[in-house]
């Protein structure tokens, strides 16, 4: 049973995506659907904004992340993208009144979210902490 909540970046089932496809933003897409050499530099278009000293900031984490050996994540292949879109695409999908599912979910919620985020549009946010009774966003 879990008694908190913490949810960083993201947004309910059958979220506002702007004018993307199904439930996947125009940026998603076009992040997802490019390609990088190395592969792990997908990270530093998602997590990291394009100024240098983020995107410095984002090449040392990549360096950090990199260098581990033991308990390494698998490693980024060409399925990765398709798959998680796909995924995403499923879970735009919404049985039902939109978010009222959310109503049930009653521990504290702690709701993080970027202030500028194009992969989960910010806004969803705030569907979050509207449709949940023990929600706060920060």
């Amino acid at each position: 049973l879990l008694r908190k909540l913490i949810l960083v970046g993201t947004a309910p089932r059958n979220h506002d995506a702007g004018d993307g496809q199904g439930h996947i933003t125009p940026e998603t897409a076009a992040t997802f659907g490019a390609t990088y050499n190395p592969p792990e530099n997908l990270w530093l278009k998602v997590f990291f904004t394009d100024s240098e000293k983020s995107q410095a900031a984002g090449r040392a984490f990549l360096k950090r992340y990199l260098s581990r050996t033991e308990n390494r994540d698998s490693p980024i292949n060409d399925k990765v993208a398709p798959a998680q879109i796909a995924a995403v695409g499923e879970w735009g999908s919404q049985p039902g009144k939109r978010f009222a599912y959310l109503k049930n979910i009653k521990q504290p919620t702690l709701v993080v979210s970027g202030n500028h985020d194009v992969i989960v549009y910010t806004v969803n946010s705030l569907y979050l902490v509207q449709n949940m009774p023990n929600a706060k966003l920060i």
